[in-house]
This record gives C-alpha cells, structure tokens and sequence, in this order.
C-alpha cells in the first residue's frame, strides 16, 4: 500500500501530460511551485497548503485556461494574481478567503468562476463589473445576505448558471428579473420564505430552479416559466399547489415537493395536463390522503420512471399498472405495507425498489421481488425485520447493490442452522457444510444490522471482500455466553500433539458464543490446492478450535476490535514429481578455422540438443551446423587454380617467400617416408588439385633449410 502511495504521489507531479497539465495534488506545498511548464494549459493544485496567492503568479503562464486552487488554506489574493490572457475557469472553492479577488486582468476571457465554501460576507457590483464573458459562478457555502444580491447585475447578459446555496439569504427581490441567459439557480439551505411573483420576469432561458430546505411556505409562481425543465421545492413549509401554479410549467420535467404538508392539494399534480411530460415525480412525506393514490391515479403519467412514494402511511401496494411500460425506479420508504405479491409488480421493469422501513415480517412478504429477477439491480431493505431466509435474493441475475443497513434479519442463506468454526488465512475463509454462493451482488451493505448467529459463514465468505462498513455492524448481545478467552484457554489445554497458534484478525471476528455450545476442536478442513503443480509443492488445511453453537437463537456481537483465534496447520508435500523439461539446444561453438591458406574457403561451427527430461518435449527441428564462406588475404597461384590467367606466375624459387611456398597451411597432410617412402607437407587443397607441383615446392622449402632427403 505505501508503494502505492508513492507512485500514485509520483504520477501527481509529473509535471506534463501532452504538455498541456500539472497535476500536483495532495503534496504538503505551501506555494505555487516553480517548476510548473511554461506552456502549461490546466495546473491542478488541490489539497494542499498554499495560504497566498501572490501578485502575477500566474501571468508567465500565456497558455494557461484552467486554475484549480480548492482544498487549500487560501485567505489573501493579491490583486493581478491571475492576471494573463488565457484562463476561462479558476476554482477557489473550500479556501479561507474573506475578500471577494481581483479577477479585472482575465475579465474579458474568465467563463467560470467558484468561491464556493469561503467566508466572503460583502458583494460588490464592482467586483464583477469587469467579467464581461462570466457564464459560471457558485457562492455557495459563503455568508452572504441578501444586500449582497444587487452586486450580480453587471452578469445579467452573460451568467447562465448561478449558485448560492448555504448562505444567509432571506430574500431576492427583483435581483434577477432580467438574466436572459441565466439557465440553472441552485438556491438550497437559505432562509427565503418566498419569491415575489415576477422574481424570474424575463428569465426565459431557465431550466432548473433549487430551493430546498430554504423555508417557504408558498409554491413560486414562475410567470416566465415556460422553459422549466426541473423544480425541487424538497423540505419546506409549502401547504398548497394548484392548477395555476403548475400551469406556468408546460415543460416540466422533474417536479421534487418532498417533505411538504400539501394534504389534498395534491390532487392537482394529478389532475395537471401536462403530468404526460413528467419523468420524476418525488411526492414523499407530502401528507397525501390514500385517497388521493387511488386505482388508476397514475393515468396520463406515460413518461414516467421514478416515483418516490415514501413516507406516505400506505398501507396497501399503490396502482403502477398505467406506469409499468416507463417506470424504472420505484421508492416506498417508511410506509405501512405488510405484503408485496407478484401481482403488484405484475409487468413492472423496475431497475431499482426501495421499501425500507416496513411492516413486512417475512420474505414471504415481500415475494414479490422475485418477480423482478430478471430488471432488478438494486433492492433497498433498510431498517426492516425479516425473521426467516430465502436463498433466492442472492440468486436473481441483474442484482448489483443490496442496503440491509439497520435491519433486523434471520440468516441470510436458507437451510443453515449452524454457525460452526472459521478461520480467515490468506484471505480464505474456512467454513464447514456451507457451501459459497454465486450471487452476482457486489455492493451489500450491512451497517448496524442485527443477524442470526447461522448467516456467519456465508457473510464472511462473501461479504468481507465487498462491504466497506462490515466492521461497523454492532449486533444483539446474549446475557450469557462464553468469550473467546474461554474459547482459547480451553483449546491451548486440550490440544495434543499439535501447537495452536494464535494469529489477530481484525474486523471482521465474532466475539461470543453461546454458553450451552460444546467447546471442541474440529475436524480437520479439506487440504488446500497444491502451492505447485510439480516440483515439490507445499498444501496445508487447518483444524479450528471452537464451539459449535447450538439452538440458534440468538444474535451475534460482531464488532471493530482485534481478538485472536485459535488453530492448528499441518503441512504436507505435494506434487513431488518433477516438472517436464524441454529439450533446448545448446549455444553455438566457435568457428573452426579457415580452410584454406589463400583464397576463399568455409567455417563451421555446431551446437547440441540439451535434454529433454522428465517427459518433456524434443529441441524443435532446426539445423545442428552451421557454414559460413572464409576468405584470406593471399592469391592463390594461377597453377591452383582451375581459372586461366593472361600471366602466368614465374616457377617457384628457393628465396620464394609466399607461405605456400614455405609449405605453411592451416591444414597439412603428412606423408611419411618409411623404408623409401619421403616426407613431406602440403595443403589439402593443393594436393587434391596439384600434387605435383606441392612436391616440388617441399622440395625447395628442404633446401633452402639445409635438410638432408
């Protein structure tokens, strides 16, 4: 992991990428680094230390457009910081800065613009009399009021998205009767009561409009509406909503009013002409009488997929049919239902049900999900209490993320009525008579769940690998048991002939056992696969020393600390035969010496086939010499040679100094002179094509060296 870390901190600085990013993230720097490229276009210095930005710092930089400075400790801009003709986008979010910057030297080219999540209190027009081109600003998370709304209206031509959630905004006025241009208002977590009927006059391009938790108590009347694409009015005092209210919206989309008192009011959402055009309709914890979501209620919604009806005291299914073409995310939070059948979600394709918090007691109750192997991806039981398993939620096909945080459940594999020793060795977990799953589920959440004792196995098996909050499951106690102490102290006493190591485990441990459970050491588990296939591996298996729980009633404590379990490891040899050896042939040897001693002759050189051993394969079929032409620096006579000369070479003489003369060869042949027969030496060449003449040479050669015959 610390690799990791030191790589992953390595790629951050690496200063360009296609010569155009400095990425130099979470490195402890306290200023702008001096090593940044010239020709530099996007430099990213988030998560660091900086506190100043000094004047020009970035006016070297003539190709820079993007300047990411959030996550730092920001509280002083000097004025021309930023001053080049390049940069569309400077992010100053989550800083410590007071003064609204000086941004006059990139007016005419900056587009985007976030001091999101500083301590900027006062707004000026003068601080953006010069962002001429400004189409992006967030000033959420600030402390701005609302005299400091006035100070937006030299952008009315320009800004198309504006925020200013988290501030302390109690009012707008007429600040933003005439923006054009402006398209998406994010005004969240304010104190605004309510918006004064032409608050958006002339505001013709907006599409989404965000006022949750900001304390209203009336719907906005949009009088220029018509382009609304997406309205979220979530947690606020809001009673009523009508016809006229939703007839400003032709084009609505997304219509979000959770969380307000709007009792029957409702109806005219339902009653609305243009409910054809809404995708999202989020009603929950509205207070809509049951009445009101009677059969056939969701008529004329033909376009709708998501559809939260949580917290609405229901307590029978509501009526999708008319939905079931379209609808693909269905929310029933913190309602009354006891029963979900295969007839309420007869023809449904949803991708997506929550039914968190319900009255169901059984899986039985909600068998109905089963009906949705083959779309569902992600199941929602939050908080609920099912007091018996059903296997097939970890076998339907498209299911992707389950959410059993706080619920109360049975195991969650059917038929297992035993929780039984394990141990986690090499990220294995051993499990006697369970066998694994093959769910397709890869996101299990499990947080603060309380799980009967005979889910352990299969829940360490799978879910370690995929649960991130695993170790924050805090479950029911029983008043009397024994600890794992006991556990220990009686396995360390009772072992015979086998050492019991103690390892830690951390996280994912169960701590208790049932004081009726028959301590003991288990059978030895199945040997593990061979460490090899050959040549001498190693296997191992384990034998637990534990207690097998008996009348399954109780809950399991499963908590974060570290404990030690007891075990016994027994190694053996395996695979011992050895491993087959392909014949591979051998290097080549060095070339043998020339042939001849004048003109142009061959080398050789070989090379050998080395194995094969133990059954492997033969040295592939390729040739064991190898020749190469030689050739020398001497000319060979035109006697020797089958060639016609125009000048024949004169007749060889006793002070002839040519090497063949001398009778010197790399290859000589002796001919021995025993009882008549004469000595002498020549080339093999030379012999093959002119003995005689190689005769009369040795002839000379004797006597020049005085050599009696």
């Amino acid at each position: 992991m610390d690799i990791i870390k030191v790589l992953s901190g390595f790629c951050c600085l690496m200063s360009v990428i296609s010569g155009s990013s400095y990425n130099a993230t979470n490195q402890h720097l306290d200023k702008v680094p001096n090593d940044v490229p010239s020709n530099v276009t996007k430099l990213i210095l988030s998560r660091n230390l900086i506190q100043t930005i000094g004047s020009a710092q970035f006016t070297p930089f003539l190709r820079l457009k993007s300047i990411i400075l959030d996550n730092n400790r920001i509280s002083n801009v000097s004025k021309g910081a930023f001053c080049n003709n390049a940069t569309t986008e400077i992010d100053l979010s989550r800083n410590k800065i007071g003064q609204f910057p000086d941004f006059a030297c990139v007016g005419d080219v900056l587009e985007l613009l976030d001091l999101s999540g500083n301590d900027l209190i006062e707004l000026t027009e003068e601080n953006f009399a010069d962002l001429s081109v400004l189409e992006k600003l967030s000033l959420s998370g600030n402390k701005l009021t609302s005299a400091n709304i006035q100070a937006l209206l030299p952008l009315a031509n320009t800004l198309s998205d504006l925020d200013l959630s988290s501030n302390s905004i109690e009012e707008i006025g007429l600040a933003f009767k005439n923006f054009p241009k402006l398209t998406n208002v994010s005004l969240n977590d304010n104190s605004i009561r309510h918006f004064a009927d032409d608050a958006f006059l002339n505001c013709t391009s907006l599409k989404s409009f965000a006022c949750k938790t900001c304390e209203l108590d009336e719907f906005p009347v949009f009088l220029s509406g018509g382009s609304l694409n997406r309205v979220n009015l979530a947690d606020n005092n809001i009673t009523n909503i009508t016809l006229g209210h939703l007839k400003h919206l032709p084009e609505l989309r997304h219509l979000i009013v959770r969380g307000n008192y709007l009792g029957e009011t409702a109806l005219a959402i339902f009653q609305w002409p243009n409910r054809s055009n809404l995708v999202t309709l989020n009603i929950a914890g509205t207070n809509i009488p049951p009445t009101v979501l009677h059969k056939g209620a969701f008529d004329g919604f033909s376009s709708l997929r998501s559809l939260y009806l949580g917290l609405l005291n229901l307590t029978t299914f509501p009526d999708c049919t008319p939905i079931r073409d379209t609808l693909r995310t269905l929310d029933l939070n913190g309602n009354r239902l006891n029963q979900l059948s295969s007839e309420h979600v007869e023809g449904l394709k949803l991708q997506k049900l929550v039914i968190n918090g319900n009255d169901f007691r059984s899986w039985r109750d909600i068998d109905g999900i089963f009906s949705l192997s083959t779309t569902l991806k992600s199941l929602a039981l939050e908080g609920i209490r099912l007091n018996d398993s059903d296997r097939r939620i970890w076998q339907m096909p498209a299911l992707v993320e389950v959410n059993m945080k706080r619920a109360t459940l049975g195991c969650l594999v059917q038929e297992v009525d035993h929780m039984f020793s394990y141990i986690i060795v090499s990220t294995r977990t051993y499990c006697r008579k369970q066998p694994p799953l093959n769910t397709t589920v890869t996101k299990l959440y499990l947080k603060d769940a309380k799980l009967d004792c005979g889910c352990a196995c299969w829940l360490f098996d799978k879910v370690v690998r995929v649960v991130a909050d695993l170790s924050d499951i805090k479950c029911s106690e029983p008043t009397d048991y024994k600890s794992v102490n006991d556990m220990m102290s009686y396995c360390q006493n009772t072992t015979t002939g086998t050492t019991v190591t103690t390892t830690w485990i951390t996280n994912t441990v169960i701590t208790v056992v049932r004081a009726d459970s028959y301590l003991e050491w288990d059978t030895w588990l199945p040997w593990t696969e061979c460490s090899r296939s050959c040549n001498a591996g190693t296997r191992f298996r384990i034998k637990v020393c534990g207690a097998e729980l008996l009348n399954c009633t109780h809950s399991l404590q499963i908590t974060s600390r570290d404990i030690v379990i007891g075990y016994a490891v027994t190694y053996s040899n395996c695979s011992i035969n050895r491993c087959p050896e392909d014949g591979t042939w051998s290097s080549w040897s060095d070339w043998s010496t020339c042939r001849v001693t004048c003109g142009s002759g061959i080398q050789i050189r070989t090379r050998v086939c080395v194995g094969p051993y133990y059954g492997g394969k033969p040295c592939p079929t390729v040739s064991v010499n190898d020749v190469r032409e030689c050739l020398t620096d001497i000319t060979c006579p035109d006697s020797w040679s089958s060639k016609p000369k125009a000048d024949p070479e004169p007749a060889y003489t006793a002070s002839d100094d040519r090497p063949v003369a001398k009778g010197i060869g790399s290859l000589a042949v002796m001919i021995i002179l025993s009882l008549g027969v004469m000595l002498f030496a020549c080339d093999a060449p030379t012999i093959r094509r002119h003995a005689a003449v190689c005769v009369q040479n040795i002839k000379q050669s004797r006597r020049k060296r005085k050599v009696k015959p």
